[in-house]
């Protein structure tokens, strides 16, 4: 009996550690007053010259249905300032706006397909970003312009617009991720859903010179709601109750087979993810495009956090949440994990 209690005492106190190290190992970075409300809904985030440039989905015309004048902003912070604001727990205070220029000279079916921004890189001061369509739509856009940071201002190329075209189509579902691979000198950008089906994605030229090139990615459960090259090319995997309907019950095992953490969840509980409190969000990362199956590398919260945009940040990730103007379901949250 007491070899019991004792096994029973030690076991817990793996579970108390376990807790605390998960929790050490993340934490928010409250934005500035400004650009913390839900209506930001940020979608993506990349890094460049010391800055972290963050997306909103609509900026702040706030008009999810069309993209009208030069009212258009994405947001960056310097690093030194997210250091300062993590190694001393205090909220950041400063950031730039930067104008998002020519977006009503786009082409038409880029105007009328427009259903937000979805994704951002940079590759030595060009910008990258993704359009989502409407699901009826084939296509969703790839952008590029060119970033003037003594003026503030990011001018798009109107000339040039890549289109990708979705094999299937799924509810509110793009591409979006971009992230580059210095190895191929080329953007991937991967389709956010690949139920029911092997994923894809493509690689495009960043001189928009040639037609993107399809290319496959292994299944992954759940949606990729950002991408990003390092040492390894990371994914940001999310899971949104309201997918549920989605998943056969063969995708259910597969999830039970890939993921156990959830496993016993979902054994004693085949309904487990059907509840809105039982969002999943975690990092997973391939070796290189050659790589067969995606490897967990860290999970972490998602209830209220509907996570969108990531960036490899010190000895982990800084990760980004689109509220979806949805107070107080959801909320805008800049955090650090550390893996």
């Amino acid at each position: 009996m007491k070899k019991q209690c004792f096994c029973l005492f030690i076991c817990c106190i793996f579970l108390f550690c376990d807790k605390v190290f998960a929790q050490e190992k993340f934490h928010t970075i409250p934005l500035p007053e400004e650009i913390s409300g839900v209506a930001e809904e940020f979608s993506g985030m990349a890094l460049w010259n010391n800055r972290a440039y963050l997306l909103p989905q609509y900026g702040d015309q706030q008009k999810p249905d069309r993209l009208v004048g030069d009212n258009f902003f994405i947001y960056s912070i310097l690093i030194d300032s997210i250091n300062l604001a993590l190694d001393n727990n205090i909220p950041l205070t400063k950031f730039q706006k930067i104008k998002v220029k020519n977006l009503d000279k786009l082409p038409r079916e880029v105007k009328e397909g427009y259903e937000g921004f979805e994704a951002i890189s940079i590759v030595n001061g060009t910008v990258f970003l993704n359009i989502e369509t409407h699901d009826n739509f084939d296509n969703c856009f790839m952008l590029k312009g060119n970033l003037d940071t003594a003026t503030n201002e990011l001018t798009i190329d109107t000339s040039k617009v890549i289109r990708l075209k979705r094999e299937f189509n799924l509810e509110n579902a793009g591409f979006e991720s971009i992230t580059y691979l210095p190895s191929e000198n080329k953007l991937l950008t991967a389709y956010e859903a690949n139920f029911h089906t092997v994923n894809y994605a493509y690689l495009v030229d960043t001189g928009f010179t040639s037609e993107p090139v399809r290319t496959q990615i292994p299944k992954l459960p759940f949606r990729i709601t950002d991408l990003f090259a390092g040492d390894k090319i990371y994914a940001l995997n999310y899971y949104y109750h309201g997918d549920h309907a989605i998943y056969a019950d063969s995708t259910i095992s597969d999830i039970k087979t890939t993921i156990p953490e959830l496993a016993e969840q979902l054994n004693t509980d085949p309904d487990y993810l059907k509840q809105k409190t039982h969002e999943y969000a975690r990092i997973v990362s391939l070796e290189s495009l050659s790589d067969t199956k995606w490897k967990q590398v860290v999970s972490f919260p998602g209830f209220t956090n509907n996570w969108e945009g990531m960036v490899l940040f010190r000895k982990g990730a800084l990760i980004v949440s689109d509220a979806n103007n949805n107070a107080p379901k959801q909320v805008t949250t800049l955090a650090y994990i550390e893996f």
